[in-house]
C-alpha cells in the first residue's frame, strides 16, 4: 500500500480506471506472490499505479481494522492517508521512480473508526519492458510501539530536560584520559556561569582555562586522586562569562565504561559562593573575637604588670626626690639621685606604653583635627623613614573632629610609619599617610580588624601605607602582639602599642595587606564624639609652698602609703594612713572634720575607690577628693560621671605635682 502525492493511486480488485492495464501478462507473478503472502503475519498489499487495491493480506485487514469488502471499496488517497502525510508520500515514490531502488519511509494510515497508526514501508514497484510502473508492492510495519515508546522516551528527556534546568547544580560528564574534554553538560550552565553549554563540550581546554589560577593546580590533582579514589569532592573558583570568579563544590565520580572503553566521569557543579562568603564572614568574626580576646588578655597582663610597676616606681622616684631636696646644692651625691630619677622616669614611660597596649594609661582627650596632628608631625616623621623611602601625606583639612589625645596619637602615628619604615629600609619606597572621612555600612567582611569591629556610622581615618614586601597573612593576626617580630629581638611595644591607644580612643585597626605588595594600617576614629570633661588643672608650680593641717591617704600599696606620708609631710601637712576602703572609711568617721584633703588610690580589693568615694561623699557632701591612680582620665570619668573630684595625681608623680595639685584645691 502507497500513496503518490496528491494523486496517490491504489490499486482495487474491481471497476475501472484510468491507466489501468488489460494486458495479463501485468499481473504475472502477482497470484503467486499474494499466495506467499497471504498467511504472513506482516501486513502486505499489491496496488496498480490508478490507485486501486489488487490485493491485500489479512494482517493488513487486522491493522486497519476493515472487512475485506470494505477495505476495497476505500480510495487510500482520500480514505486512508492524512492530508499532511500526501506531499512527503509523493516524494518517496518520485524517487523510487527516478532510481528504481526501493524505497522506505514512515507515514500514517487512518484506520476504521479514525484513529490514525504509524507505519513503516518498504515499497518495491514491477515494471514492464517499456519501463512503465505495472504496481507496487508494499510491506507495511506497524509501528505504534516504537513511536510510543519513542514518545515516552522524549517526554521523559524533556521532563530530565526540564530537570536539570530547574536543578541547582550543573551535571556534566567528562573524559577521564587525554584532555578530560567535557562530553556533556547540563543547560543549566548557562544560569550559572553565562556560557551555552556547547562551549565546555567544543572547546575541550576552555573548562581548564575557567579555573582561578590559584585552584588550578589543585584541580589538576583532583583528576589524578580520581583515579585511586573513585569519588572526590572538590570546591574551587570558575570564572563566568562577565568576568567574575564564583565558587563551586564539583563532585565527580569515575565510572567504568561499555565493554572495551575507556572510563568516564560523572559529577555535579554547585554554587557555593554564598556559603562561601557566609563562611569567610563567620572565620573573620571568630578570628576578631579570638584576637579580640587575645588583646583584652594580654591588655589585663599588661596593665596588672604596669599597675604595679607603677606602685614600684612611685616609691623610687618619691623617695629619690626627696632625698634629692634634703641634699646640698654642692654634694656629690646629687648626681646618681638625678641619675636615679632620669632612670625612674624612662621607666614610667615603658608602663605608660604598657598601659597604652592595655588601653588603660593616662589619656586627656580633646576634640581636635587628625590631619592638624599629622601635618604638625611631619618633622618628626621625616626622621625615621630611610634615605631610600619618602612619605606622601594625603590630609583631607575638612574631615570631621576627633576626640582624642594629641600625644597619643602622634605616637600612634610614630609607631605605624616607623613600622612601614622597617619594611622599606633595605628596598626602599613610598610610605602614605592619609586622613580621610567615612561612613562606614557594617558591611566589612573580607576585612582584617585587628580590634573589634565597628557599628555603622561615620569615622575619620588615618592610614599608613607602604610599598614594601606586605606580610604574609599567616602572621598578620600575630604582628601587634608584644615584642613580636620577623627581624630582630627586642623591637618592643610599637604596634601593640597601636592597638591599646586605638582601643582608648574607641577606634579600631583594619589591616590590608598581600604578600609583595605593601601593607596598609588604618585606624578609624569615630567622627564627633561625645566630648570629656576635662578634670580641674593645676597651678604653676610654687617653690618653697608649706601647707597645714591633716590629709587621709588611702591605698592598698604600703609603698605608695609609705612615699606620700613622706611627701605629705615634708610639705607641712599631718599623716592619716589607712590600707583600705574600709580602713579609711573608719579613721574618716573619727576624725571627718579634721581632714582638709583626702588622697585616694582607685584600684583596691574589697571596695574600689569610686564605692569609697561615694561613700565619703555621704558622710560629708563637700569632701575634698584628690584620686592618685594609674588609670587614664576616660576610665575615672566613667567612675566620676557625677563629678566632686578636686584633682587627679598619675602614678608615677612626682613631688612638686602632688603639692600644686593640693595647693589648688585648697
Amino acid at each position: 500500500m502507497t500513496d503518490s502525492g496528491a494523486k496517490e493511486r491504489f490499486v482495487s480488485s474491481s471497476g475501472e480506471a484510468e491507466g489501468r492495464s488489460e494486458n495479463p501478462e501485468d499481473l504475472k507473478g502477482v497470484p503467486l506472490l499474494v499466495k506467499l503472502l497471504t498467511s504472513s503475519s506482516l501486513p502486505f498489499g499489491i496496488c496498480y499505479p490508478d490507485g486501486r487495491l489488487c490485493e491485500f493480506n489479512d494482517a493488513a485487514l487486522n491493522l486497519l481494522g476493515y472487512t475485506r469488502e470494505e477495505l476495497s471499496s476505500l480510495n487510500w488517497i482520500r480514505d486512508l492517508t492524512p492530508p499532511e502525510w500526501l506531499a512527503q508520500s509523493q516524494k518517496h515514490l518520485q524517487e523510487l521512480e527516478k532510481t528504481g531502488v526501493p524505497v522506505r519511509y514512515e507515514k500514517e494510515y487512518i484506520k476504521k473508526g479514525g484513529k490514525r497508526v504509524p507505519v513503516e514501508l518498504l515499497v518495491h514497484q514491477k515494471r514492464d519492458a517499456e519501463g512503465k510502473t505495472l504496481y507496487y508492492y508494499t510491506f507495511i510495519l506497524d509501528i505504534s510501539r516504537q513511536k510510543e515508546a519513542q514518545r515516552k522516551l522524549q517526554d521523559a528527556n524533556e521532563r530530565f530536560r526540564q530537570l536539570l534546568l530547574a536543578s541547582p547544580s550543573v551535571l556534566y560528564t567528562m573524559r577521564s584520559d587525554g584532555d578530560f574534554g567535557l562530553t556533556f553538560v547540563s543547560e543549566n550552565v548557562a544560569g550559572m556561569l553565562g556560557y551555552h553549554a556547547r562551549k565546555y563540550t567544543s572547546e575541550p581546554g576552555f573548562w581548564i582555562e575557567s579555573v582561578h589560577p590559584e585552584d588550578l593546580p589543585e584541580v589538576l590533582g583532583g583528576l589524578t586522586e580520581l583515579k585511586k579514589s573513585s569519588h572526590i569532592v572538590l570546591e574551587y573558583r570558575l570564572r563566568r562569562r562577565d568576568g567574575r570568579y564564583i565558587w563551586v563544590r564539583d563532585e565527580r565520580e569515575l565510572l567504568p565504561g561499555a565493554q572495551g572503553d575507556s572510563p568516564y566521569v560523572v559529577g555535579s557543579l554547585s554554587d557555593v559562593t554564598k556559603e562561601k562568603m557566609e563562611e569567610a564572614r563567620r572565620f573573620e568574626a571568630e578570628r576578631n573575637l579570638w584576637q579580640y580576646q587575645k588583646n583584652e588578655s594580654l591588655g589585663i597582663m599588661a596593665g596588672g604588670i604596669a599597675h604595679d610597676f607603677n606602685n614600684i616606681l612611685t616609691g623610687i622616684l618619691g623617695n629619690a626626690e626627696l632625698a634629692l631636696g634634703l641634699l646640698d646644692p654642692g654634694s656629690g651625691v646629687r648626681e646618681n639621685i638625678e641619675a636615679v630619677i632620669a632612670s625612674s622616669r624612662r621607666a614610667a614611660e615603658l608602663t605608660d606604653k604598657m598601659l597604652a597596649y592595655s588601653g588603660r594609661g593616662s589619656f586627656h582627650l580633646a576634640p581636635l583635627s587628625l590631619a592638624r596632628v599629622v601635618r604638625e608631625s611631619s618633622d618628626v616623621l621625616r626622621s625615621f623613614a630611610p634615605l631610600k623611602c619618602s612619605i606622601r601625606y594625603l590630609l583631607d583639612e575638612d574631615a570631621p573632629r576627633i576626640n582624642a589625645d594629641p600625644d597619643k596619637l602622634r605616637q600612634l602615628l610614630t609607631n605605624l610609619v616607623s613600622n612601614s619604615a622597617e619594611a622599606l629600609e633595605s628596598v626602599g619606597g613610598t610610605i602614605t599617610v592619609a586622613v580621610r572621612a567615612l561612613h562606614l555600612t557594617g558591611e566589612t567582611q573580607g576585612d582584617t580588624f585587628m580590634t573589634d569591629g565597628l557599628p555603622e556610622g561615620d569615622y575619620v581615618a588615618l592610614e599608613v601605607s607602604d610599598t614594601g614586601c606586605g606580610i604574609d597573612k599567616k602572621i598578620v593576626a600575630n604582628i601587634f602582639d608584644p615584642f613580636f617580630t620577623t627581624k630582630f629581638a627586642g623591637r618592643g611595644l610599637g604596634l601593640s602599642a597601636v592597638i591599646g591607644i586605638a582601643k582608648a580612643h574607641g577606634a579600631a585597626v583594619r589591616v590590608k595587606s598581600e604578600t609583595g605588595k605593601g601593607a596598609t594600617f588604618e585606624v578609624l576614629f569615630p567622627a564627633l564624639p561625645r566630648l570629656v570633661q576635662d578634670l580641674p588643672g593645676t597651678p604653676g608650680p610654687e617653690s618653697n609652698w608649706k601647707g597645714s593641717g591633716a590629709i587621709l591617704v588611702i591605698d592598698d600599696e604600703e609603698i605608695v602609703r609609705t612615699i606620700l606620708e613622706r611627701m605629705l609631710t615634708t610639705a607641712g601637712f599631718e599623716v592619716v594612713t589607712a590600707k583600705n576602703g574600709l580602713e579609711g572609711l573608719e579613721k574618716f568617721k573619727a576624725r571627718q572634720g579634721d581632714f582638709r584633703v583626702v588622697l585616694l588610690d582607685m584600684g583596691m580589693p574589697e571596695m574600689n575607690g569610686a564605692e569609697v568615694f561615694k561613700r565619703l561623699r555621704a558622710l560629708k557632701p563637700d569632701v575634698k577628693v584628690i584620686l592618685v591612680t594609674g588609670l587614664r582620665i576616660d576610665d575615672v570619668a566613667r567612675e566620676f560621671r557625677e563629678g566632686g573630684l578636686v584633682g587627679m595625681v598619675q602614678k608615677p608623680f612626682h613631688y612638686k605635682d602632688l603639692i600644686n595639685q593640693i595647693r589648688c584645691c585648697l
